[in-house]
């Protein structure tokens, strides 16, 4: 059966990885992540390093990444020297725990501004003085040591608030945020404080612990934008909004390194998530949606796979994905044949199907076909078979407005008695997915394994 297994390698130790040797999860590991590299050592690979991508084509994956897709780019990063290395010693509890102390910091800041503002609310537009004046307020009443350890940086986070750059008239809300962390962040790349050496800044403000220092410092310069760019008639942004910028901005040093729009998708998720679209065509046995249905008395059975590239919420912002499947001798599809639990043994219920003699697969794009060789493996003593195809006689792309159909023949041994495959009587339908993977090309150069369980039936 196809069984897949994914190892990262990573800021301290993977997630869903195999229990290694080493030290625990928390500890800090700096050398197992930076890769061992000395200061000189990263200093040389940052002066060999292609520059990094620009903010617009990094933002996509600090607003949307995932977590895990984040930390797996700057677990990569990290192993090359790309990143700072105060970031890549921090410990796997602590990146897990970074958002959800953010996002705690930054309500508390917020109910904190309140409670220090007159009755009245603000009289008139901040200026430079008397918003580091107030966030002086704030920042010396936070529970925070490491907030309050900013105080002489309040001008600087007034500063950098009052220049960050976006339209005329918008105010910070949830569904504005992503503008609000732009803004800070071109300045934050053009070395303007505090978010210029955020690191640098966070280490020296913490007590002990880099995470409380990135958390007090990201969520200052927040609060400060939601001073400056609160909604009508209010102090400050709601807390939702100001953590959300600051989310945003820590996202982005761990995805700073990717180009998220040019790099094609790594990963299944990356690549739904980009556009691409697979789904097993079904016929309704007993209630459930079957995939692969095994007629008696019908020496093959067929299931099809529809593939196509579409808009997702994902990709507003760039083409729907590409993908391939190469000519030539590469397999590049894989799935077990079996039909349900149906032979009670010894107290116990055994997986059987019937035998797959042999396998064809064809795939149909623009009225034409373009077929692969597919060979059967009966496992000793197992009583399922794999069917594994490639050697595809044409390459074919999959784009946006450009489908194609999968198709996937099965030639039974016993086709003519398959009601002895049922627990009681046919129709019957599996009890459990069957394993199919495909191995697709990305936008034509990375390989990304595709998960495309089916569910098969005998009736």
């Amino acid at each position: 059966m196809v069984v897949g297994v994914v190892a990262v390698v990573g800021l301290s130790s993977a997630v869903g990885a195999p229990a290694v040797a080493g030290p625990a999860r928390s500890e800090v590991m700096a050398p197992a992540v930076a890769g061992g590299h000395s200061a000189a050592q990263r200093a040389l690979l940052r002066a060999n390093e292609e520059p990094p991508p620009p903010l617009e084509n990094v933002l996509p994956g600090a607003e949307d990444a995932t977590p895990e897709e984040l930390r797996f780019v700057a677990e990569s990063e990290c192993e090359k020297g790309k990143l700072d290395h105060r970031l890549c010693a921090m410990s796997e509890p602590q990146i897990n725990q970074l958002q959800p102390h953010l996002e705690k910091e930054a309500q508390d800041l917020a109910e904190l501004a309140k409670s220090v503002a007159p009755p009245e609310g603000r009289a008139a537009p901040w200026t430079a003085d008397s918003l580091a004046t107030f966030l002086t307020k704030i920042m010396n009443a936070s529970p925070n040591p490491a907030v309050r350890n900013l105080v002489n940086k309040a001008g600087e986070f007034a500063d950098m608030a009052s220049s960050v750059s976006v339209p005329a008239g918008l105010v910070l809300s949830q569904s504005t945020a992503v503008e609000f962390a732009k803004g800070a962040l071109y300045l934050a790349l053009n070395r303007t404080p505090p978010l210029g050496d955020l690191f640098a800044l966070a280490d020296a403000v913490a007590s002990g612990n880099i995470e409380q220092g990135v958390v007090a410092v990201i969520g200052v310069a927040a609060t400060a934008i939601g001073l400056v760019f609160p909604p009508a008639g209010a102090v400050i942004a709601v807390g939702l909004a100001i953590y959300n910028v600051g989310k945003i901005i820590w996202n982005f040093f761990l995805a700073r390194p990717r180009d998220w729009i040019a790099d094609p998708p790594g990963t299944a998720k990356e690549l739904f998530e980009s556009g691409a679209n697979l789904t097993w065509t079904h016929r309704n046995v007993k209630g459930m949606p079957a995939n692969l249905i095994f007629s008696e008395n019908k020496l093959v059975a067929t299931q099809s796979l529809l593939m196509n590239s579409v808009w997702t919420k994902y990709n507003s912002d760039r083409t729907p994905v590409t993908y391939s499947f190469p000519e030539g001798g590469v397999d590049f599809y894989e799935a077990g044949v079996i039909t349900a639990r149906i032979e009670y043994s010894q107290g116990e219920w055994s997986e059987l199907g019937p035998k797959v003699l042999s396998a064809a697969l064809v795939i149909w794009q623009d009225d034409k076909a373009h077929t692969a060789d597919c060979r059967v493996v009966r496992p000793q003593n197992l009583h399922y078979s794999d069917v594994i195809c490639g050697n595809l006689s044409r390459s074919v792309t999959i784009a946006h407005n450009k489908p194609a159909t999968l198709e996937v023949a099965y030639v039974l041994e016993e086709y003519q008695s398959l009601d002895s495959y049922c627990e009681t009587s046919r129709p019957c339908v599996a009890e459990e997915m069957h394993n199919g993977q495909l191995k697709v090309l990305s936008e034509g150069t990375r390989t990304v394994k595709v998960e495309v369980p089916f569910l098969a039936a005998i009736i």
